[in-house]
């Protein structure tokens, strides 16, 4: 699923999994020094049980780097 996805969504529930939007990661894409690059934002991940939360094991890749990897795999938009 995209970073944009969930920003619109604000909060998204997959099975034991929360994830959550927030602002402060700048891209590291587009100036030659990170701290000028635009807010992507960040992901939190959490996963549930019973009411308590506990922050989850997760990276964030590119889409192009899940395909080459994973070329059937779908991302959610």
């Amino acid at each position: 699923m995209t970073l944009d996805k969930v920003r619109k969504e604000g909060t998204l529930k997959r099975g034991s999994f929360v994830l959550e939007w927030q602002p402060g990661r700048a891209s590291a894409l587009d100036s030659s020094r990170i701290a000028e690059g635009r807010d992507i934002g960040n992901l939190i991940v959490q996963e549930t049980d019973g009411g308590n939360r506990r922050d989850a094991v997760h990276d964030i890749t590119f889409a192009f780097v899940a395909h080459a990897f994973h070329p059937d795999l779908k991302i959610e938009q």
